[in-house]
């Protein structure tokens, strides 16, 4: 997992951010969390990958396949683009999870070719991708996880 622990205990850490991330032809499994999670990550690329997250629902977003977040503020992670590409996600609750906590943005984001599979099987949670200055998803299956 890449992480920068962004509590108010260590605020020195508050404006930490990774970039150039690529993670690619992986079998990545949470057994009580998410399958991969990155965060303060921006220019990231997930491609090919296996993702699965066996968290409980009760723990919402440690459910979700991949989880993609941003803390504090920045202006530098809208300048890098993002992809999401020929990857197989589970997530109890979401497949795809991406936000930010403040009014930082990612940039534009692109999910193509991926299959989600969620316990509901619906639509509205495979992808939430938000906090981007352009999104593009196309041509992914959404399905659900049986």
């Amino acid at each position: 997992m890449m992480s920068t622990n962004i509590s108010k205990k260590y605020p020195k850490f508050y404006k930490n951010y990774h970039k150039n991330i690529t993670v690619k032809n992986c079998e990545l499994y949470g057994a009580s969390a998410e399958g991969l999670a990155l965060l303060n990550a921006a220019d990231h690329h997930i491609i090919n990958n296996k993702i699965t997250s066996d968290g409980t629902v009760t723990k919402n977003n440690y459910s979700d396949g991949l989880h993609i977040i941003l803390f504090g503020n920045n202006k530098s992670s809208k300048k890098y683009a993002n992809s999401i590409t020929g990857n197989a996600i589970r997530g109890k609750v979401h497949g795809v999870n991406m936000w930010s906590f403040t009014k930082a943005l990612y940039g534009k984001t692109t999910a193509k070719k991926n299959k989600i599979y969620t316990k509901a099987g619906k639509k509205s949670e495979a992808f939430l991708i938000r906090c981007c200055t352009k999104r593009v998803v196309s041509g992914n299956k959404i399905g659900k996880w049986k």
